[in-house]
């Protein structure tokens, strides 16, 4: 054997001992992770997307923006020999946060994909018929979400819909259409994930409080997350009044501007962030990609 062969046979021993050492360690980590419910809201360049992972690793995607991106996102979670993700949910119908999640269906074995139940062809577009037809061909089963559900995601976790009621309950719009919008429970925590829905909408959920069953849930959580800026036009101090969080998560920056212009155009004076402190306050658009883990007991950021 030559001195050249040697060498090259030595080189690819160490570079196979390098990948099976990598993957073990990545095994590892994996088999060790920590018994949490880890929950990241992306920012994303257009869109928005929420992954969830349960202390028994279900996961469970929430919107896929508006392109590829979340692919990136996903793969720089799990690991980059799984492609199993168990459910995803598209909480509305419009290509904004629509179009990434066919790349996904695409890509990852997915069991249950979840879209609201009541949506017309006004409230969905193009990118959300292609979605369901990815579904239907690569045979995942499609459920329609309505308030009063509730999602076992794992055995310590639920996700419990508040959101959309049936047409007989509340009037839709153009501009407060069909969503999901849901509460994440594990143990002594909660998450409420809002979206981009109306004021119109949140105000309804605070006043029906109450008087619908499929709206029990609704109370103080842990954490707000919110699909848009933290301003008197997009957020109802009825439904902050009861959910009292203690964190709240939002998407997008407003100039003191456009916040004095949107205050004196819906003659307001209330700041929905007035009540959370400084250091709770998480706009994804300046802090980057948020991880929220929960032990059951707090969360933390």
């Amino acid at each position: 054997m030559t001195a050249h062969t040697a060498s090259r046979r030595l080189i690819i021993a160490a570079t196979a001992s390098a990948v099976v050492f990598s993957v073990g360690g990545y095994v590892l980590k994996e088999h060790n992770r920590p018994r949490a419910l880890e929950v990241y809201i992306f920012n994303l360049k257009s869109g928005r997307s929420m992954f969830i992972r349960t202390p028994d690793d279900r996961r469970i995607l929430v919107d896929g923006g508006a392109n590829s991106d979340i692919v990136r996102e996903i793969t720089g979670i799990l690991p980059f020999y799984s492609r199993r993700i168990d459910v995803v949910m598209a909480t509305h119908g419009f290509d904004k946060d629509v179009s990434g999640l066919i790349d996904v269906l695409n890509r990852y074995t997915v069991d249950n994909l979840y879209v609201p139940k009541y949506l017309t062809a006004s409230s969905s577009g193009t990118a959300y018929s292609i979605l369901l037809k990815t579904a239907a061909a690569r045979h995942i089963n499609v459920s329609a979400a309505q308030a009063g559900n509730t999602m076992l995601l794992d055995r310590d976790v639920a996700m419990k819909i508040l959101f959309p009621l049936t047409p007989q309950e509340f009037a839709y719009s153009a501009a407060s259409g069909p969503e999901i919008i849901f509460k994440l429970v594990y143990g002594a925590t909660s998450i409420l994930s809002l979206g981009s829905s109306s004021r119109k909408v949140q105000r309804f959920l605070a006043r029906a409080q109450g008087t619908s069953s499929a709206l029990g849930a609704l109370d103080h959580v842990d954490v707000a997350v919110y699909d848009s800026a933290m301003i008197a036009a997009n957020v109802s101090e009825d439904l902050m009044t009861i959910l009292q969080p203690n964190y709240v998560v939002y998407a997008k920056r407003v100039s003191a501007a456009g916040a004095r212009a949107a205050a004196v155009s819906e003659q307001r004076s209330y700041d929905p962030l007035a009540g959370i402190l400084a250091d709770h306050r998480w706009n994804i658009r300046e802090k980057g990609t948020i991880r929220i883990i929960s032990d059951g007991k707090t969360v933390h950021f």
